[in-house]
């Protein structure tokens, strides 16, 4: 019985982890996006549009949240890879 929900469990972790690849590869894709917007944002500020202070708050707010998904990604990453290697041991 025991056997029969740790394998169950293990195909679990594993369906998990190809829906954690599919995001990080989702993510991925949009980086070139978002460092481009990053940018132009950048070349705005030091040209100084009239507005630089509030494109710098904006960019600095935006970079903060792509660097906290990719902690969260790979925090996840982690978590799931330390389930499947215990899972493996026991």
């Amino acid at each position: 019985m025991c056997s029969i929900h740790c394998f169950v469990l293990f195909l679990k972790l594993c369906s998990y982890i190809f829906c954690l690849q599919a995001l990080e590869n989702e993510i991925a894709s949009h980086e070139p996006q978002l460092m481009s917007v990053v940018a132009v944002g950048d070349d705005l500020v030091q040209h100084q549009h009239f507005g630089a202070d509030r494109i710098q708050d904006r960019l600095q707010e935006i970079l903060g949240m792509w660097q906290h998904l990719i902690d969260a990604e790979a925090y996840r990453r982690k978590r799931l890879e330390e389930a499947v290697d215990f899972h493996q041991v026991g």
